[in-house]
């Protein structure tokens, strides 16, 4: 591990120092692997538009449908960092993205026979198990990218992921209106199988190997400043995202402004649009600004884009306020990821990245579970109040922390 100090020199001294020392795979191999990371994210939000509403249509409360959305969260709260460890001790990525693609297939079909709340909640946690594979794709993706800044691919990944849920949740909602609640599920399966038979012709990491989990590597990872920033702040910026756009503003959309179920596929598309549009600028933007300048802006966009929900009486204000917040979450995610992996050697990454994945996993179970308690008790306006609270909460923790270390974009 290299940690970054005042005196280190900054951003160059990583590369230098983490450069491998075997060649990348070529750009087939590169768009290979980003059509398949867009094929798993299509696969894994095709259904979402419609989700928390179908919930209430099979006779869920506020509270069960906040249960259903966050039991994606729980399972990859619990599985994130063992798989990112077992994934380093065997020195192995690939055949754990592809166990995922087929575990989303298995959830999929798990949801088109659910008739109660519960099987949703079941086969909600099943798809966790699936998205807690992306610990192993992110690290895997890196690894094409021999000697440079993990924000360069990582923003490639944010944008190819972004584009994929992009285009899930804008046909799910119109799937659902022309062939009924359950169609997307089976769009969901279909795409999952594609995407696996993608996947499994990608190269393996070439600069991982096995080595067994030991205490030193544990702690080694554990005190890296930048991750524990990157794990508060991801939890936060989870909670909100899953209390809200992936949770209750759909139920907001269709309860009080009469949005159909093709409208609220179009609703989550926007904010989709707007966050795949900035996360391939996200280096850029840290290079203009600096990197605590840019996560204070990117929270605050996200405040912005929340908190006057509850002021709002028409659709196309409802999908203004998705696009500031998009555009907040696009950057705030990218900034992230690239945080949580900075200052961990190679060999260390999955780890890192799996305690990164876990812990912002808390904010995603946490998130609409609590504010379905919180609509249930306070009513929906309290849920977006609070999230926009947080958000604002998230300035003076990303200044004062980033300020200490004087991290400087390359």
């Amino acid at each position: 591990m290299c940690p970054i100090t005042r005196n280190s020199g900054g951003i160059k001294d990583i590369v230098s120092q983490q450069r491998p020392i075997t060649s990348s795979p070529g750009n087939a191999a590169i768009i290979l692997f980003s059509l398949g990371i867009l094929i798993f994210w299509a696969a894994m939000y095709v259904y979402t538009p419609v989700f928390p509403v179908y919930a209430g249509v099979l006779g869920a409360d506020l509270t069960t449908v906040g249960l259903a959305v966050g039991a994606y969260g729980l399972t990859q709260m619990l599985l994130r960092i063992p798989l990112g460890m077992w994934s380093d001790s065997l020195g192995k990525r690939r055949v754990f993205v592809v166990a995922g693609m087929l575990i989303c297939a298995l959830a999929a079909v798990g949801f088109a026979f659910s008739r109660t709340p519960a099987g949703l909640i079941v086969f909600r946690g099943v798809m966790g198990i699936a998205a807690s594979t992306w610990v192993c794709s992110t690290v895997l993706f890196t690894s094409y990218f021999a000697g440079r800044h993990p924000s360069v691919p990582l923003s490639i990944m944010t944008f190819a992921s972004s584009l994929g849920q992009l285009l899930g949740v804008a046909s799910g909602g119109v799937i659902a209106q022309q062939l009924g609640w359950i169609a997307p599920f089976w769009a969901s399966f279909i795409l999952s199988l594609i995407g696996a038979v993608i996947l499994a012709q990608s190269p393996e990491d070439s600069t991982a190997k096995a080595m067994p989990v030991s205490r030193d590597g544990i702690l080694r990872t554990a005190r890296s400043r930048s991750l524990i920033l990157a794990c508060i702040l991801g939890a936060i910026m989870q909670y909100v995202t899953w209390s809200t756009v992936n949770g209750f503003t759909p139920v907001l959309a269709a309860d009080r402004l009469g949005a159909s179920r093709a409208q609220l596929g179009y609703l989550t598309t926007t904010g989709l649009i707007a966050y795949s549009a900035v996360a391939l600028f996200t280096p850029r933007l840290v290079r203009i600004i600096g990197e605590a300048p840019a996560l204070v802006l990117s929270f605050s966009l996200m405040a912005v884009g929340v908190l006057p929900t509850p002021l709002v009486t028409v659709l196309p204000a409802l999908a203004a306020l998705q696009v500031i917040g998009g555009v907040g979450r696009g950057f705030v995610y990218t900034l992230l990821l690239s945080l949580s992996i900075k200052e961990t050697a190679a060999q260390d990454r999955a780890s890192a990245m799996g305690a990164f994945q876990a812990v912002y996993a808390l904010g995603m179970f946490i998130g609409p579970s609590l504010s379905g308690s919180i609509a249930d008790a306070l009513g929906l306006d309290a849920v977006f109040v609070l999230c926009g609270v947080l958000c604002l909460a998230c300035l003076p923790i990303v200044w004062i922390a980033i300020q200490r270390t004087r991290v400087q974009p390359r």
